[in-house]
């Protein structure tokens, strides 16, 4: 079975960093007891919603934004 997980697009540009926090949050949720589901949603979700911070973060240096 294929689970495509999906939230709204943020338009910031560049990011770094959230692959590592998608991958970190799943596993933290998991230990939580979440099933695999949960997990990914939620984990997905928090990195969208930092993602979504950016737009009212100050620029931290040039290039890719740290998430």
């Amino acid at each position: 079975e294929f689970i495509e997980y999906r939230e709204r697009f943020v338009p910031v540009g560049d990011v770094h960093g959230s692959g590592c926090t998608l991958s970190a949050g799943i596993a933290s949720y998991l230990a939580l007891g979440m099933t695999l589901d949960e997990a990914v949603r939620s984990a997905k979700h928090y990195v969208t919603d930092r993602i979504r911070a950016l737009l009212e973060s100050p620029r931290i240096g040039h290039g890719a934004r740290p998430i």
